[in-house]
């Protein structure tokens, strides 16, 4: 009997016991999808996406360093501010990603490898759905109840939960955890 090899698209996937992350390449999780960040059998986090400007970071490389962690690397294509352009591949975006049974930690660093002061907006656009992982294989996805984010700017911590009638779910911070660590100097 003949085996069948087959490649599926290529992912980047991290986990910890009961904590899966998986994104493109690039890190992003681009809706509609089947990757997302998952506790148990509930994807928490269905889309995640970063922009400067509204432009897209180009993608470097990127890889898992471990079961629990990944690198991503990423540059600018040229951006329009207004401050005048920023020249194509004179920043450096580099996420580092890991997760553990509390969530995902993210720390995000922008390197500025240009001759001049490079001043944008830093967008992070994320979306929670509390989908079942059947309704994400699926790919039939039923949105019901009740969804609300808050940012703790204390903390820095971004927190979700899910409400449909008598059902809560609301992972606190040991279920669901999103800091971003930004850099304090320049």
């Amino acid at each position: 009997m003949a085996l069948k090899v087959t490649v599926g698209p290529p992912l980047l996937t991290i986990n910890q016991g009961h904590t899966l992350l998986v994104t493109d390449l690039d890190g992003q999780i681009r809706w509609p999808t089947k990757c997302g960040f998952f506790v148990w059998d509930t994807r928490i986090v269905g889309a995640w996406q970063i922009y400067a400007n509204g432009y897209d970071w180009e993608l470097l490389n990127s890889g898992a360093i471990t079961f629990f962690a990944a690198n991503v690397f990423m540059t600018n294509p040229g951006i329009a501010t207004e401050d005048g352009m920023i020249e194509p591949r004179t920043l450096l975006f580099q996420l580092g990603r890991s997760v553990d049974e509390g969530g995902i930690h993210e720390d995000l660093d922008i390197t500025n490898y240009g001759p001049k002061e490079a001043r944008f907006n830093l967008e992070i656009a994320i979306r929670s759905d509390f989908a079942d992982i059947l309704e994400v294989k699926s790919g039939a996805i039923v949105r019901r109840g009740r969804i609300t984010s808050d940012w703790h700017k204390n903390e820095p911590k971004l927190t979700a939960s899910y409400r449909n009638r008598d059902f809560q779910r609301e992972p606190s911070s040991r279920h669901m955890r999103h800091p971003v660590c930004w850099p304090t100097d320049g």
